[in-house]
This record gives C-alpha cells, structure tokens and sequence, in this order.
C-alpha cells in the first residue's frame, strides 16, 4: 500500500543522508494524512547527519532538519526549494506537545541566519 511504500522510502532515503528527497516523502505521507503514530512505529534515522538508526521518530529533528536545509537551499540561492521548506516547516510539528499537524507554524519558526544577516 501507498504508505508503506512511503514509509520504506522515508526510512531509505534519511539512512542515505538524501534529506531532499526526505521531506518530499514526508510531504507525501502528509498528503496522505498520515498522523505520527503510523511513523513513530519506523525506525529511522533519528540522527539525519550521521546516519545512525533510532527506534522512534523526533518530529522536532525533522523541524531542525527543515530549518538547516532551508539555510542552504537560501545560500544556494535554490528558492523553490526553500518556499517548500516553508511550507513544510508551517505543518510539521508543534515541539511541546508533539502533535504532527500545527497550522499555525510562525510559532515552530526560529530565525535563520544566512552569513550574520536574519533572513527568516
């Protein structure tokens, strides 16, 4: 099924480092509206940068992995992917009580800082 096949692409893809393709699928389950309690049950890498494997997901991992792509896609100068960052940052997680699905996503935002100057 559909999920499970999202899933096993999430847990290949964060294992590979490949975060792009990362939150794309992520943005799929999210489509779907999968709530984390189907994706706390996989195991992935809850390290992203280092690749080692965890038994739980971390949502806020997922927000401080969102928020570091979008610095380099923004010194990249690669802005549709960081408009995709900011939508995905607005729905992912609301880091005190853990819930998957937050609309009001200014409040998950920390400021990002491309060479000293606040750029979001």
């Amino acid at each position: 099924d559909e999920v499970l096949r999202l899933k096993s692409n999430l847990q290949e893809a964060i294992y590979k480092g490949d975060h792009r393709h990362a939150i794309e699928v992520i943005l799929s389950l999210d489509k779907l509206d999968v709530g984390p309690s189907i994706l706390e049950n996989t195991r992935v890498a809850r390290t992203v940068n280092e690749g080692r494997r965890s038994t739980k997901v971390c949502w806020p991992d997922f927000a401080d992995l969102a928020r570091q792509l979008l610095k380099k896609w923004l010194s990249e100068n690669d802005l549709p992917s960081a408009a995709a960052q900011l939508n995905f940052l607005s729905s992912i997680v609301d880091e005190t009580s853990n819930s998957f699905r937050v609309r009001n996503g200014q409040e998950l935002l920390r400021p990002v800082y491309l060479n000293g100057v606040e750029v979001g």
